[in-house]
């Protein structure tokens, strides 16, 4: 199973590059990240061998010469039903 977020940068008073990343995906979870400019989309996708639980999605933008901005996201993986 895989879902996308949508993420974009709000800028105050810095207009240079920034970059971001994600971090906090538990053991058979991946995440891809496509950026264009200040908009992104994570691609979360759960292996067959993620452990049902609660985890932290961490997005953190960095820029040369500013402080780093994160965004959190919870990530709830549920075990799939019985007999699927």
């Amino acid at each position: 199973q895989s879902t996308a977020i949508a993420t974009t940068v709000t800028r105050t008073n810095f207009t240079g590059a920034v970059t971001l990343g994600v971090t906090g995906a538990p053991t058979g979870v991946t995440t891809a990240l496509a950026q264009n400019g200040d908009a992104g989309t994570i691609t979360v996708t759960v292996g067959a061998t993620a452990t049902p639980g609660t985890s932290t999605l961490t997005v953190t933008a960095t820029g040369a010469g500013v402080a780093a901005a994160t965004a959190t996201y919870a990530l709830t993986v549920t075990a799939a039903p019985t007999g699927s």
